[in-house]
């Protein structure tokens, strides 16, 4: 495969819609059918978790 399209659905498993895109998928052109949905996980951090994420970081240079 040469090319790809990505394809967003609000849509849910069970035919809800969401309100956010709730899968999505690569079709391949030439075998539209062949593609399976894959459904996005977004993950929720704590304020906590984001700070213990930036600590990690090493320092910017020059500051």
């Amino acid at each position: 495969m040469n090319c790809g399209i990505l394809h967003f659905s609000r849509t849910t498993a069970d035919g809800w819609v969401a309100e956010k895109f709730a899968r999505m998928r690569l079709v391949d052109p030439l075998d539209p059918e062949s593609s399976t949905w894959t459904d996005i996980e977004r993950l929720r951090f704590a304020n906590r978790d984001l700070l213990e994420q930036v600590e990690e970081l090493p320092a910017p240079v020059g500051r």
